[in-house]
């Protein structure tokens, strides 16, 4: 090549450098991928509206109550208490205190068992009475799928005579923390329905 053709190669512009282009993540790697079933919590507080068909007392009872229950921070462990009141002319009041243990398998089922202390009074009727004694349920919860849970349990109290029974249900989660319920109960001879909210903590 001539020293000409060299200087004029030399007064030609050159071309930047092609920088590779770089395409951004979708999704922050930080961003937590949803979980696949509903968390099956411990620490929550709920309100529900109950219905009681009531054989004792021949009425069918309705009125509201108020759960709360608290995981303790030795595993397993949980207390729970609830208060709920209801009318049918007569009044029907129950305080319940319990404590209760539940482990969990297969990444998506829990067993847990409760054992309860119970107080119950029944109000300006033609049978009033007043009684505590103790209560007893064993279950099993299930996330079916990433909002639904189904739950079933086996219970025993001992007021006023020795009764047993169960109950199926299930809950719809709106989030992690919120989710709605129904619960459909027999024990002894009394129905029970209960619907409602709850927020996990």
């Amino acid at each position: 090549m001539t020293t000409a053709c060299m200087l004029l190669l030399g007064l030609l512009p050159t071309s930047p450098a092609v920088e590779p282009v770089t395409v951004p993540a979708l999704l922050p790697a930080s961003m937590p991928v949803p979980d696949e079933f509903p968390s099956l919590g411990y620490t929550y507080v709920e309100g529900n509206y109950v219905w009681l068909d009531n054989d004792a007392s021949g009425e069918k009872f309705d009125g509201f109550e108020i759960v709360g229950s608290f995981q303790l921070p030795i595993t397993g462990l949980f207390l729970q208490a609830g208060a709920r009141k209801q009318s049918a002319g007569p009044d029907l009041t129950t305080w319940t205190f319990g404590a209760g243990w539940h482990i969990g398998f297969a990444g998506r089922f829990d067993a847990y068992g409760i054992l309860s202390w119970q107080d119950v009074k029944l109000e300006d009727s033609g049978t009033d009475f007043s009684d505590n004694g103790v209560g007893a349920e064993a279950g099993l919860r299930m996330g079916l799928m990433r909002n639904l849970e189904l739950n079933g349990r086996l219970k025993w109290a001992d007021i006023e005579g020795s009764d047993a029974g169960g109950g199926v249900g299930a809950r719809f989660y709106f989030a992690q923390h919120i989710s709605a319920g129904l619960n459909i109960d027999r024990l002894g001879s009394d129905n029970l329905i209960t619907a409602g909210v709850r927020l996990g903590f």
